[in-house]
């Protein structure tokens, strides 16, 4: 179940349709675009972590349902900034539209004493590598005075797949 038309929506349309091709011989079944509602599991409440008999009701764009049934249930919701409770705005520090925290290309906040780094940051590159980048680009301006500019950081990415994909 995806939310996208399109598995693997960042790579290129052939990877992609590759990639579903040798999962739909493998025997997955694919759901997209739709939106997961509910999951129930049908196999009387042992727990057999990931494993067991679930029954996972889809909706379609149209709004037409079905039911799929699934040995096993990956839950990859994506990652969003977790800033809503830290009352950033006390401190003078803006929010974006996203809910991450603004920053300028220097990842300086509103307030000029305060720099950020990492998932906090409204950017897609939520990656360990390019976390530590930008602390060290956030340290070496906010004390040496440097002017790292983080939007030119180069985010290498990985898609592990089976059959494999260069991203």
């Amino acid at each position: 179940v995806a939310s996208s038309a399109r598995l693997l929506a960042k790579e290129e349309e052939g990877a992609s349709e590759a990639v579903r091709t040798a999962l739909e011989r493998d025997g997955v079944a694919f759901a997209a675009p739709a939106r997961l509602v509910d999951v129930q599991r049908n196999d009387g409440g042992l727990y057999r972590a990931p494993f067991g008999l679930y029954e996972c009701t889809v909706e379609a764009p149209d709004g037409s349902r079905r039911v799929l049934q699934a040995e096993a249930v990956l839950n990859a919701t994506g990652r969003v900034p977790n800033t809503g409770s830290l009352a950033l705005h006390r401190a003078g520090v803006a929010l974006a539209s996203t809910g991450g925290i603004a920053t300028d290309s220097e990842l300086c906040t509103a307030n000029p004493d305060i720099y950020a780094a990492g998932d906090c940051l409204p950017g897609p590159d939520r990656f360990t590598h390019a976390a530590e980048w930008q602390a060290r680009a956030a340290v070496r301006n906010a004390f040496l005075g440097e002017a790292l500019d983080a939007q030119r950081l180069l985010v290498p990415r990985a898609t592990y797949t089976d059959p494999e994909v260069a991203a």
